[in-house]
């Protein structure tokens, strides 16, 4: 009977042990399933509210953040992230998010994503041809952007579906897609095939292209259209800044030095530009003998370190992101009138001058808003007081009104709310 009852014990004891090998294995199983099924899922938190946020994107989790901007109750704390799901490709550029009043528009890897106050904008993020390249457009209409398949791709803004796409020349060897595509009320600029080509943002069809008589060697930099002319940077050392007509595509002048690859800025009747390691502000027009109609209100600087963002302003103000021969960066602000140089900031230093931060690059675009300065230097993003006396800082907590720190290079450029392009009724 005893040995019956040993035999019972030892059965029992292996069927245990069976049935807990089976349930490990089950678990297992399960969890691959489960991990599986998450891994096609981005992960989001929080919520985005237009005008109370500034937005960035960037980092080996590929994550776009938004943060409480200053008079908030949280002001430089997380509002909003976004962290792409495992199974998406990785971002090869960091894009530049955008803030409308309708919402936030950003890309992760090779997907296209919206969001709001009442979560997703759209059905699904959209899943492009390939990774994306370039800053976003946006207008009423459409969203645009370049993929590394040497293609533009526009989607219908409010739904996210495919609208239409251009793809580059497979013919010409330097034909990229890496300049951010240009959106006005009626009209999407794109660089590629070593022009600029003009189409109808509505139907997509081509107005006219021109290389304005360049030799071009694929452009990187943002196209800027005012007032029938459009400038940028061919990425050409004979011809390094050339504006063209709004009409018809023709040359106007050009400007030689080494590029920067930034984006300029026109607004009333002048153009702001860097090459060559300096600030340029100069008419956009000139006469037929090749002169400028008027000088009045011109003005050039040399720059202490290299342009490394595109340029931005406000009523006072033009500043950029700069990189020294070493790659330190710095903030640089001039005045909008006379480009003299105003203030900078810079990476805060330890005792020992060495940077206290692990990294310190200027690559991240800095944004203006409520005369504050939004800016990503290093692996920080900071706001700064435009209405206290103005003078050159390292970034301390007694300097800005908050620092956000992150482990990572801050690439992208800082977004804030922007003026919603009206479209045409048709």
């Amino acid at each position: 009977m005893a040995a019956l009852q040993t035999k019972r014990g030892v059965s029992l004891l292996v069927y245990a042990i069976i049935g807990i090998i089976i349930a490990v294995l089950m678990l297992t199983f399960m969890s691959t399933i489960v991990g599986d099924f998450l891994s096609e899922y981005p992960t989001v938190s929080g919520t985005v509210i237009p005008d109370k946020v500034i937005c960035f994107s960037g980092g080996e989790d590929n994550s776009v953040h938004c943060l409480w901007k200053v008079g908030e109750e949280l002001a430089g704390q997380e509002a909003f992230t976004f962290t792409k799901a495992k199974k998406w490709k990785a971002n090869i550029f960091s894009p530049t998010p955008v803030l409308r009043e309708d919402g936030l528009y950003f890309a992760v890897g090779n997907h296209v994503c919206a969001y709001n106050l009442g979560g997703s904008l759209w059905n699904n993020c959209y899943v492009s041809s390939g990774t994306i390249i370039t800053n976003l457009a946006v207008n009423n209409r459409l969203v645009c952007f370049g993929t590394s398949q040497k293609k533009y791709e526009c989607l219908i803004r409010d739904s996210g579906i495919f609208a239409y796409q251009k793809e580059a020349s497979p013919h010409i060897a330097s034909s990229k897609t890496e300049s951010t595509p240009k959106l006005t009320e009626d009209f999407l600029y794109l660089a590629m095939d070593q022009q600029i080509i003009k189409h109808n943002a509505l139907t997509g069809s081509e107005v006219w292209r021109s290389n304005a008589g360049i030799n071009w060697r694929g452009q990187k930099s943002g196209i800027e259209v005012e007032n029938g002319v459009i400038c940028f940077e061919p990425n050409d050392n004979d011809q390094s800044f050339v504006c063209m007509s709004d009409a018809d595509g023709s040359y106007l002048w050009s400007k030689s030095g080494a590029a920067t690859n930034s984006k300029p800025i026109i607004e009333n009747g002048f153009v702001y530009f860097a090459i060559d390691r300096k600030l340029y502000k100069q008419h956009t027009i000139k006469d037929n003998t090749g002169d400028f109609t008027d000088t009045t209100g011109e003005a050039t600087v040399d720059l202490s370190a290299g342009v490394s963002t595109d340029l931005v302003k406000n009523d006072n103000y033009i500043c950029s992101g700069n990189n020294d021969a070493y790659e330190n960066g710095w903030i640089y602000c001039h005045d909008k009138k006379s480009l003299k140089e105003l203030f900078f900031i810079g990476p805060p230093v330890k005792d020992n001058s060495l940077f206290d931060w692990d990294y310190h690059n200027a690559l991240s675009t800095p944004a203006f808003s409520n005369n504050y300065l939004y800016f990503g230097l290093g692996d920080g993003v900071c706001a700064y007081d435009l209405s206290k006396p103005v003078e050159s800082i390292r970034v301390a907590d007694k300097d800005t009104e908050w620092c956000a720190d992150y482990d990572y290079q801050i690439e992208s450029g800082i977004a804030v709310l922007q003026d919603s392009i009206p479209a045409e009724v048709k």
